[in-house]
């Protein structure tokens, strides 16, 4: 979804915006020969919402491969999202999806669509509901 996304964006700036999903230590992934990594981008919500999960997460990431694999860490630039969506988190998306898959047109044309609009960008909307309406 993230590639489909930033598609126009990379298409406009030349730029490469990917999205991955991995398992195991984002550092490890970035590192690998394929991809190289010389700065990871964090979105969080806010220091006080995430900041204590994500400050674990920096950690285990920062201190990890010095420790286990004997090299330096890849930076992580943090970026905060607006204050206006603070109140929006994945259980909020996901009610939404799910209300939207049980309405008889999909819920394309209801109020939950028009909900769903001011948080998720036209062009990967089907997708998160796809996603997220069979998640609980």
């Amino acid at each position: 979804m993230i590639d489909k996304w930033a598609a126009p964006i990379n298409k406009k700036t030349g730029g490469n915006i990917q999205g991955k999903a991995v398992s195991g230590y984002i550092y490890r992934y970035g590192k690998s020969k394929e991809v190289n990594a010389k700065l990871f981008f964090r979105g969080i919500r806010t220091w006080e919402k995430d900041g204590k999960d994500e400050r674990y997460l920096h950690y285990l990431n920062n201190f990890t491969p010095v420790f286990a694999d004997h090299y330096m860490p890849i930076p992580t630039v943090f970026i905060e999202g607006d204050p206006r969506y603070n109140s929006i988190s994945s259980t909020v998306v996901r009610n939404l999806c799910n209300s939207m898959k049980g309405q008889k047109d999909g819920g394309k044309d209801g109020n939950d669509a028009a909900e769903l609009s001011k948080l998720v960008p036209d062009i990967i909307r089907a997708d998160v509901v796809e996603a997220y309406a069979s998640q609980k």
